[in-house]
């Protein structure tokens, strides 16, 4: 799943982000710190951090340079990294706790 959220984003950069004026005041772009932070810490985890950076985004906000992790000090991921290293995904994709199958 991690792979085609990626390459989404990808699709997006490609054919639909040159339609629309430069606009991110960070470095990396949003799209490519939303390609760094979901490679690095998964899923669930790097969506979590896009959507703190999307909401960063905004002409309120100086921008500058931000790499995804900055988040890890951040209390709720440190939440949600707790919640999930109680969980694995088995094979058919469903969430169980450890050591139930």
């Amino acid at each position: 799943m991690k792979r085609v959220v990626i390459k989404l984003i990808r699709i997006y950069k490609k054919f639909f982000s040159p339609l629309f004026p430069r606009s991110c005041r960070f470095y990396p772009s949003c799209s490519q710190f939303s390609v760094l932070s979901i490679d690095s810490y998964g899923l669930i985890l790097g969506l979590y951090c896009t959507l703190r950076r999307i909401f960063k985004c905004h002409p309120f906000n100086p921008g500058g340079v931000e790499y995804p992790q900055v988040y890890e000090n951040d209390f709720v991921f440190k939440v949600i990294k707790r919640a999930l290293n109680g969980f694995k995904i088995v094979g058919n994709g469903n969430f169980s706790k450890k050591g139930e199958y």
